[in-house]
């Protein structure tokens, strides 16, 4: 019989012992399962844009765009959205703040362009998020405010 039976036989308990640690070590190890090839679910964060151009607006008037986040990973994403630069002339109408969306879920975002001068302007709407991907995912905004428009003709 080879020692390494004769080990076991000798001592019952402790081969037992360490048989059942180097289960638990194997069901507890890391969160990847490069072996199998087998990874843990995480969300991954998409803007349906990279930049919005509202192209010319006349002060005193405004532009609205709209565009998407969507989480398209295979876990629960949360982050937040937030206007980094250019607040004296862009504002989030609806989805600043935090979200959550589900794998395969959007969420829409709306910004406003409302120039307060007659030159270009630029902005960033930033979106951090806990997903696999690198965050904060920047949209830029640009716009160019214009002259007062003439008033219509009158007949």
């Amino acid at each position: 019989m080879p020692a390494s039976a004769l080990h076991f036989l000798r001592y019952p308990l402790a081969g037992v012992a360490i048989f059942l640690l180097s289960v638990t070590l194997l069901a507890c190890g890391d969160d990847d399962d490069p072996v199998n090839g087998i990874e843990d679910p995480e969300g991954e964060l998409s803007a349906s844009m990279e930049s919005v151009d509202f192209g010319e607006v006349a002060v005193e008037e405004i532009a609205t765009e709209t565009f998407t986040i969507e989480n398209a990973g295979d876990a629960v994403l949360e982050g937040s959205v937030g206007l980094v630069a250019g607040d004296e002339h862009f504002t989030i109408d609806d989805g600043d703040g935090g979200f959550t969306l589900d794998p395969g879920a959007s969420a829409s975002i709306t910004v406003t362009y409302a120039p307060q001068s007659v030159e270009e302007h630029t902005g960033t709407v930033s979106i951090t998020h806990n997903g696999s991907n690198a965050s904060p995912v920047d949209v830029e905004l640009t716009g160019v405010g214009t002259g007062i428009p003439d008033p219509p003709d009158r007949p």
